[in-house]
């Protein structure tokens, strides 16, 4: 059993930090809480080069895991690797604070775009880190359900577009001789060459 979580931290690791040796024994490159854990160092040390002003005046930092896994909104994940992001981090100078890492799924931020308008993603980061600093709850489900913004959450606008596109291209190919289901109620016609 022992050997199983080994492998579930390795297996982590070798996708979203840095595993400890790949299969000819050399160290894979960084990614995810690794390549965020370099990039928020720089920006402490302030050494991110030309573009540094613009974080010269940064007192807290919300560091940020964009993910395409679903899965990894199941509270284990928050903070296994918000623990791997802290260890590869190291010490914050004084008057800088880095916010516990939060794991959003690109679904999540798809709605986010859709919903910021009623909010700041700022004050949604901070408010979570608030509620969360254990990241015990993943941001999806802390968004579900914490009133200031589970009403406020709308589905993607572009993935409603898309969506809507598809059903009147498939509509138009599966039905050729029906009423269309474009909105203008003007019927458009699908010529083959």
């Amino acid at each position: 059993m022992l050997g199983d979580i080994d492998q579930w931290i390795e297996q982590i690791r070798s996708r979203y930090g840095i595993a400890t040796a790949s299969a000819g024994g050399k160290q894979e490159r960084s990614k995810g809480v690794a390549q965020l854990a370099q990039l928020v160092r720089r920006i402490l040390d302030a050494n991110c080069g030309a573009v540094q002003p613009d974080f010269a005046a940064a007192e807290v930092i919300h560091p940020v895991l964009l993910v395409h896994d679903a899965r990894l909104n199941a509270p284990a994940y928050g903070t296994f690797l918000d623990a791997e992001f802290r260890a590869l981090l190291g010490g914050v100078p004084m008057g800088k604070r880095v916010m516990p890492l939060t794991v959003m799924t690109i679904a999540d931020l798809e709605n986010l775009e859709s919903s910021v308008e009623e909010f700041s993603m700022r004050q949604l980061l901070a408010d979570y880190a608030a509620a969360q600093p254990e990241a015990f709850v993943s941001l999806h489900n802390f968004i579900s359900v914490d009133p200031r913004y589970a009403g406020k959450i709308k589905p993607s606008a572009q993935l409603m577009k898309d969506s809507d596109n598809l059903m009147r291209l498939t509509h138009r190919e599966l039905f050729p001789d029906s009423p269309s289901l474009d909105p203008d109620g003007v019927r458009a016609r699908h010529e083959a060459v």
